[in-house]
């Protein structure tokens, strides 16, 4: 009468109640399994093995609620898009392993120094990373990005095949309410970071771009 599935005999006893019973602890279990392996997935769909950072699931699912947040909130926000500089040489030269180890230095360095619980990284492509920093207007993201800019440049990646120099290129796009900006999209925040980048890579790497 209360819509269940199956139900018990009256008589809790006999064959065909343990069968019943076996049956039903079967998909408890089965179902506590499946349960944990849609929170594993969840989880593993969030962030990029390679690198531990966000992955790029994840920040196409954040990102956006971020730019929602600071507009609701008239709150900055500020977006770095950075990559290795000459990554497909690190790949031609020593391997995909070693550019592998590449890719997690430089992950770690860009994470080292970011403030816990706030900002956050997440690789959007190849050797692309994003860094998200909440209430940060553009001139403060200017002094985290030539921070990080330096400490990647400063002193070489170890790996495998010995230590390797590598440099990153960033661009820098933010909201700000308090200069006036009222229109504004994730999409169009990704981009104009973008091009800044792009304008970093021209201008000869290593180094920093406001769009």
């Amino acid at each position: 009468r209360r819509g269940a599935n199956d139900c018990m005999p009256a008589e809790a006893g006999g064959e065909e109640f343990w069968a019943h019973l076996t049956t039903a602890r079967r998909i408890a279990s089965l179902s506590a399994a499946l349960q944990l392996a849609m929170t594993d997935n969840r989880i593993l769909s969030t962030v990029d093995e390679l690198t531990r950072c966000g992955s790029r699931r994840f920040f196409e699912h954040e990102f956006p609620r971020e730019v929602e947040r600071a507009v609701r909130l008239h709150r900055s926000l500020s977006i770095l898009m950075c990559d290795i500089d000459h990554f497909k040489a690190v790949n031609d030269s020593h391997g995909h392993e070693i550019g592998d180890q590449v890719l997690r230095e430089f992950a770690a360095r860009l994470t080292h120094g970011l403030r816990l619980g706030e900002d956050w990284v997440a690789r959007v492509g190849g050797e692309e990373f994003a860094v998200v920093l909440p209430e940060v207007a553009i001139p403060k993201a200017l002094l985290v990005a030539r921070r990080l800019c330096e400490r990647i440049g400063l002193t070489p990646c170890p790996t495998s095949a010995g230590p390797l120099r590598v440099t990153g290129s960033f661009g820098i796009s933010g909201f700000s309410p308090y200069r006036g900006d009222k229109d504004v999209s994730p999409r169009s925040l990704v981009r104009a970071a973008d091009i800044a980048l792009y304008e970093s890579k021209r201008s000869g790497r290593n180094r920093v771009t406001v769009a």
